[in-house]
């Protein structure tokens, strides 16, 4: 019975680190703190400041995502979200969002 556990473990071993599963924030993006978005979605390509918003993008091969985001109490903070496709055509955001998690899920991203 231990050499049957001893090989089921070894053939279980591949030596590959598991995946981490790309998720969003509960609520989706709108309304989270600027602070909290990192372990979601990465790092974004590009931050600008517009005043009184910052717009964080966030690139894939398929699409754009824009964040704006606006000074709250708590500090900066989601107030409105655009996804566009490479073509600048508006696409949605949710599967956008959920393509850009699944990027910075990625090891080394």
């Amino acid at each position: 019975m231990g050499a049957a556990l001893l090989m089921l473990a070894a053939c279980a071993d591949t030596g590959q680190t598991a995946r981490p599963v790309a998720s969003l924030p509960p609520g989706g993006l709108l309304g989270q703190a600027g602070t909290a978005l990192t372990p979601y979605l990465g790092e974004p390509s590009l931050k600008r400041s517009e005043p009184p918003a910052e717009i964080w993008q966030y690139a894939t091969p398929d699409c754009l995502l824009f964040l704006f985001l606006y000074r709250e109490s708590q500090g900066m903070t989601v107030k409105h979200l655009d996804a566009r496709d490479r073509q600048r055509k508006p696409v949605d955001v949710d599967t956008c969002a959920r393509k850009v998690a699944t990027a910075a899920a990625r090891p080394g991203s």
